[in-house]
C-alpha cells in the first residue's frame, strides 16, 4: 500500500464521534487528507495546540511530514475555528 492509499484512511468527517454535539477542544472536528496533503479543523484550539497535534498524530502513524505543519484561524473570532494542515513525504 502507497503513502497516499494509507493518508486517505485517516480522513474523517467525525473525529471525535461526537454524533452532532459541541467540539471538544483541542481534539480535531474532522481530518481531511488530499493526495499527500493532511488538514485538521479545530474547535476551540490555539494555533499552535492544533499544529503540535497534527504532527504527533501524522509521525506517530509513521508518516514523515515534509517542510513544517502550518496552521490558520478560520472563524469568526480568535481560535474559533482553526485548520492544521501538512504535506507528508511520500519517500520511505
Amino acid at each position: 500500500m502507497n503513502v497516499r492509499e494509507e493518508l486517505a484512511k485517516l480522513a474523517t468527517s467525525d473525529y471525535q464521534g461526537r454524533e452532532g454535539n459541541y467540539p471538544r477542544a483541542d481534539v480535531p472536528d474532522s481530518i481531511s487528507v488530499n493526495g499527500n496533503s493532511v488538514s485538521a479543523d479545530f474547535k476551540n484550539t490555539t494555533e499552535a495546540t492544533a499544529r503540535k497535534w497534527l504532527k504527533r498524530h501524522l509521525e506517530g502513524k509513521g508518516f514523515r511530514i515534509k517542510g513544517e505543519v502550518e496552521s490558520f484561524q478560520d472563524g469568526d473570532y480568535q481560535d474559533d475555528w482553526v485548520v492544521a494542515y501538512a504535506t507528508v513525504d511520500e519517500s520511505r
